[in-house]
């Protein structure tokens, strides 16, 4: 994410796995919160014609970006497997359990599963179904009381 990409409340982009893959390109928006603006602003590069987190630079090859990015995600998903570790969690979690959880969480509270997809930039709605191999009894017997509550 770059500075440019930061417009008021939003920024938006293209995700990386899926532009060369798609014929048409579907632009991903963020809003941000008054979280997400704290991050930033203690975290983000102070440079701001750069990338907001000094991950990647402007300046570097495509080849030498794609390496620095996956030695990240490498480094962020150590770190999660000992915060888990940690706190008892399973040790197989990662960057990409939080996209699921993402998922599962917004579900949960009610966003559509045309939300969803949108917001992970799938290509079908299926992919998304895919997400949900379903859910706990506990989160059904729930649903079901809250449908009968008038």
């Amino acid at each position: 994410m770059k500075y440019s990409d930061i417009k008021g409340d939003k920024f938006s982009y293209y995700r990386a796995k899926t532009f060369d893959k798609a014929a048409e390109k579907t632009t991903i928006t963020v809003h941000l919160t008054e979280f997400t603006k704290g991050v930033i602003v203690k975290y983000g590069n102070k440079n701001k014609s750069d990338y907001v987190f000094d991950i990647i630079n402007i300046n570097e090859d495509s080849l030498t970006q794609y390496k620095r990015i996956k030695n990240f995600t490498r480094y962020i998903n150590d770190h999660i497997k000992r915060l888990a570790k940690a706190n008892d969690l399973p040790n197989d979690i990662s960057t990409y359990w939080a996209r699921h959880s993402f998922a599962t969480n917004s579900i949960r509270k009610g966003a559509s599963m045309e939300f969803i997809s949108e917001a992970l930039n799938h290509s079908d709605l299926s992919v998304t179904k895919n997400y949900f191999a379903g859910f706990e009894d506990k989160a059904k017997k729930e649903f079901a009381n809250q449908l009968m509550d008038f």
